[in-house]
């Protein structure tokens, strides 16, 4: 094989080259559409975080439904997790890691073990007022709470629990404070 041999196979492979990139470009005037990244694509959309959240609140809700804290590990969302397992089983150190669920796994700890204690790791004045009257049924907590409908389930839950329908008349929704009467004749 001469130098002749190898000019003119580079000249070949060159027109090849050519050709190829005369054929792949668009025709004048029309911009290229780029090819999608396989590294980019997925053969399954990612859920988007409200229908994430969504699939982790189901999952919560079946956690609890069975009361086995061994579905909580299904649960990818980490501070739903924590909510899960630090609620069925009843341990401060995963409701200290469940972040916007930290109230609610300390109130689902004190009011089933009954320790007026775990109420005052709950940072939400409202949500601690509830957990402190749930405990001690003392409706006087309720009254310091804020939000009117939160206040009058506080009340209507204490006058259930102590059977003391006096309790109904600081209600202020009508229908609540009917239903209250109701519940505690």
């Amino acid at each position: 094989m001469d130098s002749r041999d190898i000019a003119s196979g580079l000249i070949a492979l060159l027109f090849i080259v050519a050709v190829g990139y005369y054929i792949l470009q668009p025709p004048a005037g029309q911009k290229p559409v780029p090819s999608a990244s396989p590294l980019l694509s997925s053969p399954t959309p990612l859920p988007s975080p409200a229908n994430l959240q969504l699939e982790c609140d189901k999952a919560l809700a079946n956690a609890f439904n069975v009361s086995d804290s061994g579905e909580c590990y299904k649960i990818s969302c980490p501070q739903t997790r924590e909510y899960c397992l630090g609620s069925l089983n009843r341990n401060e150190a995963n409701c200290a890691k469940a972040g916007k669920y930290e109230d609610d796994c300390f109130s689902s700890l004190a009011i089933f073990s009954r320790k007026a204690e775990l109420c005052g790791k709950i940072s939400d004045e409202g949500k601690k007022r509830f957990c402190l009257a749930g405990i001690s049924l003392n409706a006087s907590y309720c009254q310091g709470i804020a939000f009117t409908p939160s206040r009058d389930a506080c009340l209507s839950q204490v006058a259930f629990e102590t059977g003391n329908a006096s309790v109904c008349q600081s209600i202020e929704d009508g229908k609540t404070k009917d239903g209250c009467m109701t519940r505690t004749k």
